[in-house]
């Protein structure tokens, strides 16, 4: 056996004793490193707050608005016949008791002149008749039979001479006819629609409001009409609403009135702003900061270092901001920043 071989045994065990000196601790670490890494130490969150401050509001409803003009007819005949003349242009502006549309009344001008016909002759016989009454040449009875058949021959040519008239049919109000739906020749009835007409100026708005809100109505308050696409904003006075709640909406229709200067179409839609009340203080926030919760809409206040989620009430809102009904007074702080990270209780510093 080599003599040299115990000495190379002792040199190996002491490397490997240094070396599991050194290495052993990194490996499986002390019972002190365990419990710091099973407890490291907190890193408190840093937010950004605001401080709550009532501010003053003007109290504002949107709605969603329909323009309509302020009188409208579909233009019907009252009579059957056929269409001889058609007085007016498309699209053009006619007055009042202008003539739109003539019916042939051949038949009825017939008519009329058979009855007027009649009727000189009734009348000669009831001059007779009255004569011969006067010297008792006839009874009072013939004579009442013969005035009663003059009497009928007029009610007659009354009633022919209104359907004669029923052959016009004239402009009910000064306003712009629209396109017409049938032409000269065509055989019309009560049923068929011979053109619109409609007075643009001034023109009405349509709007809905919410039933909590019917307690602000007032006729002859004014609302802003806003024009979608443009810069423009109209003015509009509410002159009537409906008398009852729909029951399915649970809103008031409401309609306004408003001068035509800006070239309006009726039918065009249009943003209804209704302001509700003048200078109220409240408690506006951002949007961003109100977190839903399974109780409703919350937010965080700064109390004692640590975040504590507080259920708010809110009013009406804006593009950015909320009215705060209940939830949070006066001085209160508010975290504004990673809300997302927030959970109630936790301990937080202001930035």
């Amino acid at each position: 056996m080599n003599k040299n071989f115990p000495k190379k045994s002792i040199w190996i065990i002491i490397l490997i004793l240094i070396l599991a000196i050194i290495f052993i601790p990194k490996i499986f670490p002390t019972k002190t490193e365990i419990k710091k890494e099973l407890n490291p130490q907190k890193k408190i969150l840093s937010v950004d707050y605001l401080i709550i401050n009532s501010e003053k509001f003007d109290d504002y409803i949107y709605s969603n608005g329909s323009i309509l003009p302020d009188e409208e007819v579909d233009l019907r005949s009252e009579i059957s016949g056929k269409i001889e003349n058609i007085y007016f242009k498309e699209g053009s502006f006619v007055k009042k008791g202008s003539l739109l549309f003539k019916i042939n009344d051949d038949e009825y001008q017939a008519q009329m002149n058979k009855l007027k016909t009649r009727m000189h002759l009734a009348e000669l016989k009831e001059k007779r008749q009255k004569a011969l009454l006067e010297k008792q040449g006839i009874s009072q009875e013939e004579y009442d039979i013969t005035l009663n058949e003059l009497m009928l021959i007029k009610a007659d040519i009354g009633e022919l001479e209104t359907k004669i008239k029923k052959t016009q049919i004239l402009a009910p109000f000064d306003g712009i006819i629209g396109l017409r739906w049938v032409s000269e020749g065509a055989y019309v009835s009560p049923s068929t629609k011979l053109a619109l007409i409609q007075k643009i100026n001034p023109l009405k708005t349509e709007f809905s409001l919410p039933q909590e809100y019917t307690y602000s109505i007032n006729i002859n308050s004014l609302i802003d009409i806003i024009i979608p696409g443009t810069q423009k904003e109209l003015t509009a006075k509410i002159y009537a609403y409906e008398s009852r709640i729909n029951n399915n909406t649970r809103t008031l229709l409401v309609r306004a009135i408003l001068n035509n200067s800006s070239g309006l179409m009726p039918g065009s839609y249009v943003k209804v702003r209704y302001k509700l009340n003048k200078d109220k203080n409240v408690f506006l926030i951002p949007s961003e900061i109100i977190v839903p919760d399974a109780n409703g809409e919350t937010v965080f206040k700064f109390k004692n270092g640590k975040a504590i989620q507080t259920v708010i009430k809110t009013g009406n809102k804006t593009d950015s901001l909320v009215e705060v009904l209940e939830g949070i007074n006066q001085g209160d702080t508010l975290i504004s920043s990673a809300i997302i990270q927030l959970r109630n209780g936790i301990p937080v510093k202001l930035k």
